[in-house]
């Protein structure tokens, strides 16, 4: 995920967790580093959330994709905070909505990225994946 700051976050391999690195060049840094329980295995997919407050990405459990948990990460407080019980693969949407899979359905649900808070109900898409 490529910031409007030039920052790029990005996952080394599968089991290392979230990095930076500026677009410039440099050394990255580990934002996040699994395994603090058993059920936090894989951080995937990042995605930057608008003003810089943070991202949101896809915690493997070690069980099926179906029950993995999105998460968001603050850059302000430096703290996780879970947003969505099995759901993989989310993204912000300029409408305010955030997307996600599950069980190869699209659900969108309404977010507010400042407070990094689900606001609103879970709404299926027709569309299956």
């Amino acid at each position: 995920a490529w910031a409007e700051d030039d920052t790029i976050y990005f996952v080394k391999t599968f089991t290392s967790g979230l990095f930076a690195v500026s677009a410039a060049g440099g050394p990255s840094r580990q934002l996040t580093q699994p395994g603090s329980t058993p059920d936090d295995r894989a951080h995937l997919w990042p995605t930057v959330l608008p003003a810089g407050k943070g991202l949101i990405f896809t915690v493997w459990t070690g069980r099926s994709f179906q029950d993995a948990r999105i998460e968001a990460l603050s850059f302000d407080s430096g703290k996780r905070k879970v947003l969505i019980e099995g759901g993989t693969s989310a993204r912000y949407l300029a409408n305010g909505d955030l997307a996600y899979t599950r069980n190869g359905t699209l659900f969108l649900v309404g977010f507010d990225p400042k407070r990094l808070e689900i606001k609103g109900l879970r709404h299926r898409c027709s569309a299956v994946l």
